[in-house]
Parts: structure tokens; C-alpha cells; sequence
């Protein structure tokens, strides 16, 4: 049996802001460390064995925080990095561009699939992206508990993997939330999803 645990990064100096990341970084806060850090606490009966991250350094500390007590391996991946958002990367979401009645980033979560930034990403490259990386680590990792550390829109995309692409993109997974998905056989089963319950006085 196979078991996934998924988290985005801890709180952003930009996520305070309400400007928009994407590949550029931004450092955790101290509330964002303490996330971590408590995601880390709620992990250390599960044995994780090894973690996946995306590169950027939000995602790679967070990722290194948890990782502490037992050194359990990191891989980095390109393909769990955030949406590239192109030209509106380190922008105020406030002063993104309409599109219609919906900003640019309202635009995106509507499910426009092919709406992109000069340079920048659609939801469908994303998927295709992630959903090849994440069959890769299920079939190299079975029977292993893993987890995945990575980003807000990254991360609903590969949770669309195991329910439904249109429902993912109209949530919000809070920052160093936990999900757990456990796999036997053919069958996934959602066992928590966007678990905040560690996070909540911090």
C-alpha cells in the first residue's frame, strides 16, 4: 500500500502582500516557518520516506523543515513548481488585468484552461506537467509513504488527479495544510484533504 501526503508551502512574505509568485520566490514569514515546523510535528509518527519538492525555495524549506528528524531524503522536481504567471509574476493581484468581468487570476480559477501571461503557463501545461510526474513517483515509490511538497495552483492540479479538475480549482489549500491519499491496488482514497487542524493557533 502506498501512501501520498501533499502540502503546500508555509505563508510568503508575499502571500502578506497579495502579490502574485508564480517561479519567482519569495521568503517564508515567521508564521510561515512555524507552519512547517508544525507540519513537521504532525508528520513525525507517519514515516514518511521520502519527499518531493519543488525547487523554489518556499517549497525546498519547507520541505527541509520537515525533513529534520529523521534527514529523509529530498528530490527536488521541475515539475512540481508553481503556474508560471509570466508577465504578472511579483505583481499586485489587485492590479491584475481584466479579462471580461474576471481578472486575470479569477480568470484562471473560473477554469479558463488556455488563459496565460506573456511567458507564462497554462492550467493544461500544468497538468501535463505534474500528472506525468506524479505517475513517475507512484511507480517508483510503491508501497512507501511519501510526500509532496509543493504549491497553491500546482497543487490542486495534481489533486484533480484523484477527483475533479473544475471542483480542485475553486478551493483554497491553506499553507502547510496536509492531505493524505492512500493507494491499494488501482484505488485512491482521500483519507484527509486540506487538513489545517495543526496550523490553526499559529
Amino acid at each position: 500500500m502506498t501512501t501520498l501526503f501533499l502540502t503546500r508551502h508555509g505563508e510568503t512574505e508575499w502571500n502578506i502582500a497579495g502579490r502574485l509568485q508564480g517561479s519567482k520566490d519569495s521568503p517564508l514569514t515567521e508564521r510561515g516557518l512555524n507552519q512547517a515546523k508544525s507540519l513537521r510535528d504532525r508528520l513525525k509518527n507517519e514515516k514518511i520516506d521520502i519527499i518531493y519538492a519543488s525547487p523554489i525555495k518556499r517549497a525546498l524549506d519547507t520541505a527541509k523543515i520537515i525533513s529534520e528528524p529523521n534527514n529523509t531524503p529530498i528530490v527536488t522536481c521541475d515539475e512540481l513548481k508553481e503556474i508560471g504567471f509570466g508577465e504578472y509574476e511579483g505583481k499586485y493581484i489587485k492590479d491584475l488585468p481584466k479579462i471580461g468581468e474576471n481578472n486575470f487570476l479569477e480568470e484562471m480559477f473560473s477554469g479558463n484552461h488556455e488563459v496565460k501571461g506573456i511567458d507564462g503557463e497554462t492550467l493544461l501545461d500544468v497538468k501535463n506537467r505534474t500528472f506525468k510526474k506524479l505517475e513517475s513517483i507512484l511507480e517508483n515509490e510503491k508501497d512507501k509513504n511519501i510526500l509532496i511538497v509543493t504549491h497553491g495552483m500546482t497543487l490542486k492540479v495534481i489533486m484533480s488527479y484523484f477527483t475533479e479538475f473544475e471542483r480542485e480549482l475553486k478551493g483554497v489549500y491553506g499553507q502547510a495544510s496536509l492531505t493524505k491519499i492512500v493507494r491499494d491496488k488501482d484505488n485512491f482514497n482521500i483519507l484527509s484533504k486540506n487538513d489545517r487542524s495543526h496550523t490553526e493557533n499559529l
